[in-house]
């Protein structure tokens, strides 16, 4: 069905939402494929949105299976694409006002306030954009410590269950000293037993 099916949307759409519902289920391996599909499909046919919506199923998949390095990648191509996304629409957001600004100063027919305005919405614009990265840089500043702090909970683990190890290694290297020593005590104690019962040799 989806190899037959025209419109790319439809069929990118459908593969994100079997995506999501193989993970909900646990199947995850099924539900990257499917993802990965609609992935290239959106690749393919340039549907960025589609393409951010199955970059942040993955995320979040990864992020639930403390997949922290796949989890960062994932997340790092949906904030890249939700960026460009937001560029261009803010570009183009800014592209209409400019040329209805132009078009309201050139004819001279436009009030005062109504130009006021246009300015505004152009600064709004450019701030929002400012924000947005700073967003961003947060986000992939918070994610990074996430991924060094589960980097540090696996070395931490990995130390303690070789220094558990270490000390059970010691504990029985002291019991085996301890009962050689026993033996060799009570074979000496026979020996001289031995000796105070039997007869001397030459006799």
């Amino acid at each position: 069905y989806f190899s037959e099916s025209s419109d790319p949307y439809l069929r990118t759409s459908l593969l994100i939402n079997l995506g999501e519902i193989y993970k909900y289920v646990g199947e995850e391996k099924k539900s990257e494929e499917y993802l990965r599909l609609a992935i290239t499909i959106a690749q393919k046919h340039k549907l960025p949105e589609i393409e951010k919506s199955a970059y942040d199923a993955l995320a979040n998949m990864f992020f639930k299976k403390r997949d922290f390095e796949k989890a960062y990648t994932n997340l790092r191509k949906y904030i890249e694409i939700n960026d460009t996304i937001y560029k261009i629409e803010n570009a183009n957001k800014m592209t209409e006002m400019q040329a209805m600004y132009d078009d309201a100063h050139k004819s001279s027919q436009i009030e005062t306030y109504k130009k006021e305005k246009i300015q505004s919405e152009l600064e709004n614009s450019k701030k929002e954009l400012e924000l947005q990265k700073q967003r961003n840089f947060r986000n992939l500043l918070l994610l990074g410590v996430i991924l060094l702090v589960g980097l540090g909970f696996l070395l931490f683990n990995r130390y303690a269950i070789k220094n558990k190890l270490n000390k059970q290694l010691e504990m029985q290297n002291h019991q085996i000293a301890e009962k050689n020593s026993d033996i060799t005590n009570s074979i000496n104690y026979a020996k001289r037993i031995q000796d105070a019962i039997l007869p001397p040799v030459k006799l």
